[in-house]
């Protein structure tokens, strides 16, 4: 179970919430790897995770940009999937994009938002609605 907290900025806590003593993993993981797919994307979160679903995208939702054990992971499971990004705009999510270049040793390929939106769900929200 996982919940975000709506003012974490303001009072400094986590973005999101996790019951204690469980360790958060990726979102959908086995429902994508089930399909016959080359590649997938990583997201940055559940929600922007399921937004790329929704419109046939298949993707990962990682829980935060700082997740190199978990894509590790996956690496190591799943060695023939190709691994591109739907990181969000913010600065965060460009270091996290240059991390996966460095964590895979190649360039990541990745879906270039435009500048006025802050994430893939936004920019869905304002396009598609």
């Amino acid at each position: 179970i996982q919940g975000r907290n709506l003012d974490w900025k303001e009072n400094k806590y986590q973005k999101y919430l996790n019951l204690k003593g469980i360790t958060p993993i990726a979102y959908d993981w086995l429902h994508t790897f089930g399909k016959d797919i080359s590649c997938y994307y990583l997201t940055e979160g559940v929600f922007d995770c399921i937004t790329a679903l929704c419109n046939g995208i298949p993707a990962i939702g990682l829980p935060g940009v700082n997740q190199e054990k978990i894509i590790k992971d996956l690496l190591l499971k799943y060695p023939d999937k190709e691994i591109r990004s739907i990181y969000d705009n913010d600065e965060a999510g460009q270091l996290a994009k240059q991390k996966l270049a460095n964590l895979l040793n190649k360039p990541v390929k990745s879906i270039k938002l435009p500048h006025d939106v802050k994430d893939l769900n936004e920019f869905y929200s304002k396009n598609i609605a």
